[in-house]
């Protein structure tokens, strides 16, 4: 059996200067938690009259913690995790260490620099723009983990400046979705 708690797991509950919002959130984590532990004990429980369930997976990177408490569940999910894209940036009860970068040219400096990034532009501050040059390089991490490998056909794993692997993206497959 396999599930996903995007409310808790995808919902940052740290935001900046959100003292109240962040409040809100962790209560509905809180309240959604037990409900989802009381569901599935129960969706455990009536399965277990057809047969014994080798697996069940919960959770997600944001809900570690919470489903790993869950008496029913065998395995947790944390793909996104191992990224450690932005938006887990904003999580309480942990802190990732960025995984996954990627870096495009500068393609147009009027003011304030540009690059092309997924289905629109990403802009620089000009404060950080100002000394950019066409072609530059530029380094971004990605907002979520799943558009990185959308976008490109392959990942290179590098270890300080020695490239260790190069692994095709989106499940193994070496595709782009632009």
């Amino acid at each position: 059996m396999m599930a996903y708690e995007g409310q808790i797991a995808g919902v940052g509950d740290s935001q900046p200067g959100k003292a109240l919002t962040n409040m809100v959130i962790r209560a509905m984590q809180s309240a959604s938690a037990k409900e989802i532990e009381e569901r599935r004990g129960e969706i455990v429980a009536a399965l277990a009259d057809v047969g014994e369930l080798e697996f069940v997976n919960g959770g997600g990177t944001g809900s570690i913690e919470l489903t790993a408490a869950e008496w029913t569940v065998t395995e947790i999910a944390a793909g996104s995790g191992f990224y450690a894209p932005v938006r887990f940036d904003r999580y309480r009860a942990f802190k990732l260490r960025p995984a996954a970068i990627f870096a495009l040219p500068v393609t147009r400096a009027s003011g304030i620099s540009a690059t092309e990034v997924t289905e629109a532009q990403q802009f620089l501050p000009a404060a950080r723009s100002d000394r950019l040059r066409i072609g530059e390089r530029v380094y971004f991490r990605d907002l979520r983990a799943g558009e990185l490998c959308e976008r490109f056909d392959r990942l290179f794993l590098v270890t300080g400046a020695t490239i260790r692997d190069e692994v095709p993206t989106y499940r193994g497959e070496g595709k782009t979705f632009l």
